[in-house]
């Protein structure tokens, strides 16, 4: 039974005549106004409800219709979505967890809907490399997101929906730079190379740093000062120079949480940006001029196309994520720190370690890996050996990631 709020005047229209000589006439008005209004807001109400269950079977009807699978290939499983807001309620605050959750479920390819887009997760090391290295066409794209758009024009290395063009000029640039900069000798024998005594040195201002905040504070949050060390590892390959850790440009840069660096102003990579200018060759077609947003749309209609993976049909334009959570936290790998080595611990086992993603695959690698790899072997070495740690006293160090674009722990130590 449904009630309203007209429901309430009934008794007044039935004894309307008993009562006619108590009411004024104006005072009737009134009520047969507010009635009125009433029932003309009931109406209202129940034509939205209408209007909203028709476009959602509309929206159903459709999408059934769209979704035609080629013969011989399935279609993708997953949890059924609701109306608008699809699955968001199911992934929750932190979708590494609910996404891996669902790959038990569903299987190492499965589908969701964030609002109204589809979207593809894929878990599983083997999964996750047949698709970015066997099937690296289909999968090296972005999607043209409009959030995407606004970090530099769309053009960025990291979110450029570009496979050519602007972004492969680029990314052969930065990558020629990081590539010198490795291999360039140092300064003093002791050196492998300009890189690792530009790592060393830095490491060395990282542990005066950390002996400075725990003579003051007592404990420090890692995090910070490890980020500001490693922007200055960059600064020092870009500018030429270091920054003083409370140098309050520099932590601007670090601390920002919504923007991305943008690379509209290269000024100190002039001796790749030299090379590369150099190996320019003009072909027959170099009169033909065509411009960004066309060479983008062009080869989105040639990557964008539609694929299948696992015997799963994948139609164009789909988002597609990499669960890289659940692939370094996978069980037979995960925590155990012979994993790297082989049976009898004398030498490292490169398909093992493949198995941990850390700087993506295929055609969207990490170009800084390199550096990072660097970064990492030595600033740890370098603080193992300089420094002891242990844990507050009478509290138990909080290791629950914070989920962002990279995911970190969010408790000092």
């Amino acid at each position: 039974m449904v009630l309203n709020s007209s429901a309430l005047f009934l008794p007044l229209l039935l004894f309307k005549g008993r009562f006619d000589h108590r009411l004024s006439r104006n005072h009737w008005s009134i009520f047969n106004s507010r009635a009125e209004a009433t029932v003309i807001g009931a109406v209202s109400v129940s034509e939205s409800l209408v209007a909203m269950v028709t476009i959602c079977l509309a929206y159903l009807i459709l999408k059934c219709f769209n979704d035609k699978i080629p013969e011989g290939l399935r279609r993708l499983p997953g949890p059924k979505p609701l109306p608008i807001i699809g699955n968001v309620l199911e992934v929750g605050s932190r979708p590494y967890l609910s996404l891996t959750a669902m790959s038990k479920r569903y299987g190492d390819v499965f589908q969701i809907q964030i609002g109204m887009r589809p979207v593809v997760v894929l878990s599983g090391s083997d999964t996750i490399r047949q698709a970015l290295i066997k099937q690296g066409d289909d999968f090296a794209g972005r999607p043209d997101l409009p959030s995407f758009r606004l970090i530099n024009d769309g053009k960025s290395l990291a979110f450029s929906t570009d496979q050519a063009g602007v972004w492969r000029a680029r990314r052969k640039l930065a990558y020629s730079a990081l590539r010198s900069f490795s291999t360039l000798e140092g300064t003093t024998p002791e050196y492998s190379c300009m890189l690792e005594e530009h790592i060393c040195k830095e490491g060395e201002h990282l542990i005066k740093q950390l002996k400075t905040v725990m003579q003051a504070d007592g404990r420090f949050d890692p995090f910070r000062h490890i980020v500001v060390s490693v922007a200055n590892v960059i600064c020092g390959m870009c500018f030429g120079r270091r920054y003083n850790h409370d140098d309050e440009e520099l932590l601007s840069l670090v601390n920002l949480s919504d923007e991305f660096g943008r690379v509209d102003n290269i000024r100190d990579i002039t001796d790749s940006l030299i090379d590369h200018c150099e190996d320019r060759k003009l072909d027959e077609n170099s009169n033909i001029q065509m411009s960004d947003e066309k060479i983008v749309g062009i080869v989105n209609d040639l990557f964008g196309a539609d694929t299948s993976l696992n015997g799963y049909y994948i139609p164009k334009d789909t988002c597609v994520f990499i669960n890289q959570w659940q692939i370094n936290h996978d069980p037979p790998v995960f925590l155990r720190s012979d994993r790297f080595l082989s049976s009898d611990g004398s030498e490292v086992n490169k398909q093992e370690g493949e198995r941990v993603m850390v700087f993506g695959m295929g055609k969207r690698r990490c170009i800084g890996e390199v550096i990072a790899k660097n970064e990492v072997y030595l600033f740890l070495a370098i603080i193992v050996q300089k420094l002891h740690f242990h844990a507050m006293p009478g509290q138990k160090p909080d290791m629950t990631p914070e989920y962002g674009l990279t995911m970190k722990q969010n408790a000092a130590i």
